[in-house]
């Protein structure tokens, strides 16, 4: 409890609309700019934190043509969460929270082109006043739960990922989501 208020437990950013992915190269991009943004919204609230997540929404492969979407939306999609480790030193550093995010994603086996969307989750949240966003982590063992609760990618953010995947152009029981807003 800070000043009354409860403290935040995670910083989230997450982009769901108009995602398109053709090979690793753009979704390493995509998990970098994401990074890129967690990192400044953790720097502007002064915590760094131990642990990442990824969600990600993928095509469902056998779904109606009505409920799949072209280059805007998400379609029909399983949406998948998996948690890293818990990393040895807080951290609030894109380059590290992105190499998380990428061997996370390098685990889950989802072909560039099923990608409809991703989110990405910081927990296990510390204070970072005076603590560099540059700083380190490693990869541990075990983990803590958080709440999930954060915020949407801003919108110029998310323009920015629509232009770059060209808009204008395994979970065992995966939630699924129809349409194509960003809310998760």
């Amino acid at each position: 409890v800070k000043g009354g208020q409860v403290a935040r437990k995670s910083v989230s950013s997450q982009v769901s609309w108009g995602v398109r992915t053709d090979n690793e190269t753009q979704v390493s991009h995509l998990l970098r700019e994401l990074s890129r943004q967690q990192e400044s919204r953790m720097a502007a609230i002064k915590v760094a934190g131990r642990c990442v997540s990824i969600k990600v929404w993928r095509a469902v492969a056998d779904a109606p043509d009505l409920l799949r979407k072209g280059s805007v939306g998400h379609g029909l999609c399983d949406i998948l969460t998996r948690r890293g480790g818990r990393m040895a030193a807080a951290t609030a550093s894109a380059d590290v929270i992105a190499g998380e995010l990428q061997h996370i994603w390098d685990g889950l086996g989802i072909p560039p082109k099923d990608l409809r969307g991703v989110g990405v989750v910081v927990d296990a949240l510390e204070d970072a006043s005076g603590f560099r966003s540059g700083g380190s982590g490693g990869s541990g063992g075990g983990g803590s739960s958080g709440n999930n609760k954060g915020q949407s990618l801003s919108s110029s953010s998310a323009a920015a990922a629509r232009a770059l995947f060209g808009v204008s152009a395994s979970s065992p029981a995966p939630k699924r989501r129809t349409g194509g807003g960003s809310g998760g």
